[in-house]
């Protein structure tokens, strides 16, 4: 029988996939399930929350070698959990001029600062022209972050010390078909967001948010259990 973290995660990956689908072919869906405050906007902001705690808890116990990889990557979803509710500004009412004079959408956050929030990098793309600048755009921060996560954190692992956790890995075969699940939900939104144009392209933004959040956190929180049935292992 299949234990409880196995089947999160097989569950997450297949929801994900099915969701994404529906989205990108129900623009009416799309945007009953993006609205602001919405559902997929405190989701996004409570799994990048939950991972913040889980990468807390895994620096302390992680190797030397992993350690500053997992508190930078809690310090980044704090502030991706910051970001997603403005830092509470709806919901404490509060108003900070400086920031919001500068915010497409008049909020306190940095996402939406006009430097950051520009949009124009696809259609740049698909025309044949490239500003350099708008590969700073936050979507593609996002990605990054998807790479290293998703990419770059695996192969360290499976490579890296002790040779327990690649048994570890090699032992949860959930987990690569959840990493494979990550991969296909991300590629897809991307391929279709890539296709549409307008305000349908601006809220798959907020699926992909979503997405990212709920893999990264259950990414972390898959290492944490693994890590929990390992013997234990002297820092290097």
């Amino acid at each position: 029988m299949l234990k409880i973290n196995s089947l999160v995660l097989l569950a997450s990956g297949a929801a994900a996939i099915v969701l994404s689908i529906l989205f990108s072919r129900s623009e009416t869906l799309l945007r009953t399930w993006t609205v602001e405050d919405g559902l997929i906007e405190y989701l996004s902001a409570l799994f990048w929350l939950a991972g913040t705690v889980f990468c807390i808890i895994y620096a302390r116990r992680a190797v030397r070698t992993l350690r500053g990889l997992f508190v930078f990557l809690a310090l980044f979803m704090f502030l991706c959990f910051g970001e997603e509710i403005s830092w509470g500004q709806r919901l404490f009412g509060y108003s900070v001029h400086a920031v919001e004079s500068s915010s497409h959408q008049e909020e306190f956050n940095l996402h939406n600062l006009k430097f950051f929030s520009k949009d124009s990098f696809y259609d740049d793309l698909r025309d044949g022209r490239m500003n350099p600048l708008l590969l700073f755009n936050t979507q593609n921060l996002f990605r990054l972050t998807f790479l290293i996560l998703f990419g770059v954190l695996p192969i360290l692992l499976w490579t890296g010390r002790p040779k327990a956790w690649r048994k570890a890995l090699r032992d949860n075969p959930p987990f690569p078909v959840y990493l494979a699940s990550a991969w296909i939900v991300h590629l897809y939104v991307w391929g279709t967001r890539f296709l549409m144009d307008g305000k349908a392209r601006e809220l798959m933004n907020e699926v992909e948010e979503l997405w990212s959040a709920l893999f990264a956190g259950l990414f972390v929180w898959t290492i944490l259990e693994i890590r929990r049935r390992q013997p234990t292992e002297k820092t290097g």
